[in-house]
């Protein structure tokens, strides 16, 4: 139970024993004032402040605890104490420097302050005139408390704060420079910090209409802006001017080493120069940041110097690799009759990866040997005839298709669409993985076929269809913004030549159609297997069997185990 206050003695002082004299090792006494009220108050204090010492003076609290029962707000330390670590543990009073050594040190705590403003003027900061700032005095106390709020990049700036200003420094700035604060903070940050936000900016800007996730636009910028903190050192925006700008556009244009440890390529080269143009405009203009645009700024055209390997390989016409009509005869033997349907699709219609996968089945009409859409890419119209191979091969996709329900034609075994991107919107890779598959099958009996991706197809159809038609022709096929140089007008006029692209597709498909014939190319009971076994195996199997050997020496002499051979052996 709390004990009553004791009467006041002679000099009116009412005497109150707490805790042990840690300088004398007896009962220590307090002396409160008269009034009642006013001794209760600094009674509970003391209370308060021996509790949580845990009910026991030191020689530090001992003191604070007689200036609390004087009545003292302030208790001045020595000179070399840590004054935020006393007013942290011990807040019934304030604790000050000796005055001399005060105005001291507020001078050069005011000194660094002003510096510091001095560097944010001069650095980076048309805010100033912008914002129409109040004096001198009240933008230091905006440096300072921006600096303490951020932690301190500069832990000097933190003592700095109160020995220039005093304690209420950051709520005066807050009541009378609100917009001046806010500049200064938003200016704060780095430049990777900047980077990563517009990275963050355009994800959430560029959303697909189809499955709400960021645009394969979006994703590139990220990529190429991750790029861009790697081969840039981080730096405070304030020194992000136009030196550092040309510094940047200097390193992407020495091509700096990709993650594979290579030269970037000329064309990442632009691609990076316009993401730093896009970035700038972004940065001018976001409210998060107060960047602005160096005065003499300038968007610039990056020349890209170019290896004699590199200039041979982009501007010799004859460098642009394609198909024989023998290779596209084994890329057809040996693919499953899935990775054939894409092949005569890439073949047909130079489709990519993205057309093939995007394909609805709406869109194609097996009656008239005909399909017409649009390129998503390039929002062109397109139409190809169809040859009687493909259109096989478009009937036998809609009946294994799982999901009869789904538009899009090709489809993975699960029924979903095989070109529906990732959870985290990259675009699947299914297609690449079934190429590299059939390349690896073809390899282990045909070690020099050559290794080109499967964009090749579709150059090797514009080759042929160039040949035949000319280049207008060939830019129709390809689906290609504007086959004619200038001729943007033009296609309000008058209508494509869609006669003589048709007529060309006719002539090379029975030019290649030989390259076609495959028994059973597309099975109606098709259905995959994981045995991995060549194509030139199996036969060299059945061609042993059809001789009259048994299954034991056909494994022998075709150099695979014995349940191959005798899974591959036909029956009498």
């Amino acid at each position: 139970m709390t004990k009553k206050l004791a009467k006041p003695n002679a000099r009116g002082l009412r005497p109150l024993e707490k805790g042990i004299n840690p300088e004398t090792g007896k009962a220590k006494v307090f002396w409160l004032p008269t009034d009642e009220r006013e001794a209760e108050r600094r009674k509970a204090a003391i209370e308060a402040l021996y509790t949580a010492e845990g009910v026991q003076w030191n020689a530090v609290s001992v003191h604070v605890a007689m200036a609390i029962a004087r009545g003292d707000k302030t208790m001045i330390v020595d000179a070399d104490a840590d004054i935020q670590a006393l007013q942290s543990k011990y807040p019934w009073v304030t604790f000050v420097w000796p005055q001399e050594i005060a105005e001291a040190r507020q001078q050069e705590a005011k000194k660094l302050l002003t510096d510091r403003l001095g560097t944010m003027r001069g650095q980076c900061l048309p805010s100033f005139g912008q914002l129409r700032p109040r004096t001198d005095d009240e933008i230091l106390r905006v440096v300072a408390v921006t600096e303490l709020e951020d932690n301190a990049v500069e832990p000097a700036l933190i003592d700095a704060t109160d020995r220039a200003f005093g304690n209420g420094t950051a709520a005066h700035v807050r009541k009378n420079c609100d917009s001046l604060l806010h500049s200064l903070r938003a200016f704060k940050g780095s430049l990777h910090q900047a980077i990563d936000a517009y990275a963050k900016a355009a994800k959430e800007k560029h959303v697909s209409m189809d499955d709400g996730l960021p645009t394969e636009f979006a994703l590139a910028e990220e990529r190429f802006c991750g790029f861009m903190k790697r081969i840039f050192a981080d730096m405070p925006l304030a020194k992000y001017d136009l030196a550092a700008i040309d510094s940047l556009r200097l390193t992407i244009k020495k091509r700096p080493l990709s993650y594979r440890k290579k030269p970037i390529a000329p064309e990442t080269v632009h691609r990076l120069v316009k993401v730093l143009n896009r970035f700038h405009s972004w940065l001018h203009k976001s409210p998060d940041f107060s960047w602005r645009k160096p005065l003499d700024y300038e968007v610039e055209r990056v020349n890209v110097q170019l290896t004699n390997a590199e200039i041979q390989e982009r501007y010799n016409p004859h460098n642009t690799p394609i198909y024989t009509e023998e290779q596209i005869r084994i890329l057809f033997k040996y693919a499953t009759p899935m990775e054939r349907v894409l092949i005569l699709l890439a073949l047909n219609c130079g489709f990519r990866q993205a057309e093939a996968l995007g394909l609805q089945s709406g869109e194609y009409d097996l009656a008239a040997k005909l399909l017409a859409r649009v390129r998503y890419k390039t929002k062109v119209y397109g139409q190809w005839r169809l040859w009687d191979v493909t259109c096989e091969a478009l009937r036998w996709a809609e009946g294994y298709r799982p999901n009869k329900n789904e538009a899009t034609l090709i489809q993975t075994r699960a029924g979903q669409p095989m070109g529906r991107r990732t959870k985290s919107g990259n675009r699947g890779a299914k297609i690449a993985n079934k190429w590299a598959s059939l390349h690896r099958r073809i390899e282990k009996d045909h070690e020099d076929f050559p290794s080109y991706p499967f964009s090749t197809l579709r150059d090797t159809g514009a080759s042929a269809i160039r040949a035949i038609a000319g280049g207008e022709v060939a830019e129709m096929y390809l689906s290609h913004g504007n086959p004619i140089p200038d001729g943007v007008l033009l296609e309000r006029y008058a209508n494509k030549p869609w006669g003589r692209l048709h007529e060309a597709l006719t002539q090379w498909g029975s030019k290649i159609g030989a390259a076609f014939k495959v028994d059973d190319a597309f099975p109606a009971d098709y259905k995959p297997s994981n045995i991995s076994v060549s194509k030139g195996t199996i036969e060299k199997i059945r061609k042993l069997q059809a001789q009259g050997y048994k299954v034991a020496k056909i494994a022998e002499l075709a150099g695979c185990p014995y349940h191959i051979a005798r899974v591959y052996a036909k029956a009498d």
